[in-house]
């Protein structure tokens, strides 16, 4: 059990790390330097790689399940 939450742990970072590098100059231009200080639109980008991120995560280890890489 703790070697699945491991890998949950590290699947998770992983992917919130690239959905970072990919999307961060896209809403940083999106949006003036004015707003994006504002802390809302902040937390509201945050939460949706978090969202994407846990989706992401999800759906990776159902796959290594059926392939029967990961045993849980």
């Amino acid at each position: 059990m703790t070697k699945l939450w491991i890998i949950t742990i590290s699947l998770l970072t992983v992917f919130a790390i690239l959905i970072t590098r990919v999307s961060w100059n896209y809403y940083k231009r999106q949006n003036s330097e004015k707003t994006w200080k504002i802390w809302a639109l902040r937390i509201a980008y945050w939460e949706g790689i978090v969202l994407v991120g846990c989706g992401m995560t999800i759906l990776t280890l159902f796959l290594l399940k059926w392939t029967n890489l990961l045993i849980f």
